[in-house]
């Protein structure tokens, strides 16, 4: 059971109904002021509150003696069998002393549930010492008298454990509707009024309490979702930005593969051209040397016979010396053509084959 009962509202319901006499002694204090009563302890013969286990009155007892056992069990702290004995009284009394064991089961049925609300409180905070406080008495005078019962309420009873908030609900509302009972059955019974209206108040602040503590948890619970909402979502965030770095670094990666492969091109297609280019060259100064050494030759063939025979030949005239140099000048010439062709001829762009 959850500490949601705050000491004011203990406070307020002890004051509820005090432990009921027996008809025996309620009617020898007849003559006492009901004020009065209700602060003296309650006795059967004018001595102190009896411990001793309290024995079942047997199945034919009469409604007195059964109602003077619950008596005895309610001062023992006995709530719940004290609520028995008194429904057993009120289906077999008369119309009076039956009025007075219904108020004495609802006073027994509220004192029940204050001590579940006190043992509840006690669990969550074992330090905590409840509010002691006098009691209205209830109604246990006898069946033509009228009195009312005086003393304090036994509140330890023995925790068998704190109930939870439902328990506690149903047994004060089951004690209302027996006080409410008994104010109708008797309507003289001022007790029965005054304990209906302190159950009906302890009620609705219990009912409040109930609410604001689901209320509480429905917002706790709320807030543990919207954080597990923002966690997920974090997460996803998380992941999405994993998820972008990892693309990105996939783009540069083919961008530098891209890259790579556009150099190789580069590459490829300049290797042919130079090799084109450089293979004309080398051509040409391959033939240019071939047409040296060539013209070496003959100049040094031309120059062996006229040395072997400077002596022998007669001078040269002048038509034969022109007639060499114009020779010569056309071999030149055509050397230079042949040159000019081959340039031309590798300057020209070559088809492509793609």
């Amino acid at each position: 059971m959850n500490a949601f009962v705050c000491p004011l509202l203990l406070s307020l319901a002890f004051t509820a109904a005090a432990a009921p006499a027996s008809l025996a002694a309620a009617q020898s204090r007849a003559d006492v002021p009901q004020a009065a009563r209700a602060m003296r302890p309650p006795t059967t013969d004018g001595s102190k509150r009896d411990s001793a286990p309290v024995a079942d009155p047997p199945a034919n007892a009469t409604p007195e003696a059964i109602y003077n056992a619950g008596v005895a069990r309610f001062r023992a702290g006995d709530f719940a069998s004290a609520e028995q004995l008194f429904a057993r009284a009120a289906e077999r009394a008369n119309a009076s002393t039956a009025a007075r064991s219904i108020y004495n089961r609802g006073t027994s049925r509220y004192a029940e549930a204050i001590a579940a609300m006190q043992a509840g409180e006690r669990s969550v905070a074992s330090d905590a010492e409840p509010d002691a406080a006098s009691t209205r008495a209830p109604n246990t005078g006898a069946p033509n008298t009228g009195a009312p019962s005086t003393g304090a309420p036994n509140t330890g009873a023995p925790n068998t454990g704190a109930p939870n908030t439902g328990q506690v609900i149903a047994s004060l509302e089951a004690a209302l509707r027996d006080l409410k009972d008994a104010a109708r059955a008797d309507p003289s019974n001022v007790d029965a009024r005054a304990n209906a209206e302190l159950a009906h108040r302890v009620l609705k602040q219990l009912k409040q309490q109930q609410q604001q503590q689901q209320q509480q948890n429905q917002d706790q619970q709320q807030q543990n979702q919207d954080q597990q909402q923002q966690n997920q979502d974090q997460q996803q965030q998380n992941q999405d930005q994993q998820q972008q770095n990892q693309d990105q670094q996939q783009q540069n990666q083919d961008q530098q593969q891209q890259n790579q492969d556009q150099q190789q091109q580069n590459q490829d297609q300049q290797q042919p051209q130079n090799q084109d280019q450089q293979q004309p060259q080398n051509q040409d100064q391959q033939q240019q040397n071939q047409d040296q050494q060539q013209q070496q030759s003959q100049d040094q063939q031309q120059q062996q016979p006229q040395q072997q025979s400077s002596a022998e030949r007669k001078p040269m005239t002048k038509q034969e010396v022109e007639r060499l140099l114009q020779k010569i000048r056309d071999r030149e010439r055509q050397r230079v053509l042949d040159r000019l062709m081959r340039e031309r001829a590798r300057t020209q762009p070559a088809p492509k084959d793609w």
